[in-house]
């Protein structure tokens, strides 16, 4: 079944801040203690009320993977930037991430 409405987002912030926590929480409404880490990218679908289908990418952004970034923000209308309240140093790397959403994402893109 097509939704007329398909929204993409993606989840960003530095390695093992909970992104895929987040993903997890939200799309199958269950938490894992001890997962690994995610290696490229991760996909979540969530369908919302009426019409509506969420894709929420879950992203690594390793270096080895640095070409396909920009694919990702493609269409995307949204950008969540994650960071880990007991590592202050991915609080202070959420400046490089929005610069990044700035960079490969849309000139629409809602950055969260």
């Amino acid at each position: 079944m097509a939704f007329p409405n398909l929204f993409k987002y993606i989840i960003t912030g530095d390695p093992g801040v909970g992104k895929t926590s987040l993903l997890l929480q939200y799309t199958q409404k269950r938490f894992c203690e001890d997962h690994t880490s995610t290696f490229a990218v991760d996909l979540g679908v969530r369908l919302g009320a009426g019409e509506v289908e969420l894709h929420i990418w879950d992203t690594a952004w390793q270096e080895s993977c640095n070409s396909l970034v920009r694919s990702y923000y493609r269409k995307a209308v949204a950008a969540l930037l994650v960071s880990d309240i007991t590592q202050r140093d991915s609080f202070t790397h959420l400046g490089s991430w929005l610069e990044e959403a700035k960079d490969k994402g849309s000139s629409a893109l809602m950055v969260l």
